[in-house]
């Protein structure tokens, strides 16, 4: 739980496949802003100002690199809704306090 986070903050979230997304992206609007992508939009359009968490696609085609994350200077937090994190680099962002 993030309670230490007063202001509205963003959180990008790509498609899912979770039947219930639209349930918890409900119970989310309560505290964050929520920009909701697809795979049409490409990474170096996602918005980075203010994004404190980012949760990732469940089957994503592509890898989120250290670099990419990197590029969220007020990056807290990033959830992936699925069984394994190898679509990401969890060690990585660790080390940066993420």
């Amino acid at each position: 739980m993030i309670s230490h986070i007063s202001d509205k903050s963003n959180v990008i979230l790509w498609l899912a496949s979770n039947p219930r997304i639209d349930q918890e992206l409900e119970r989310l609007k309560g505290n964050f802003n929520i920009v909701r992508l697809d795979h049409s939009v490409s990474q170096e359009d996602y918005p980075r100002e203010n994004v404190v968490g980012i949760v990732t696609n469940t089957a994503p085609t592509f890898f989120y690199s250290i670099e990419f994350f990197s590029t969220f200077k007020k990056l807290q937090f990033v959830a992936s809704p699925s069984t394994g994190v190898t679509h990401f680099c969890p060690n990585e962002l660790q080390e940066k306090g993420v």
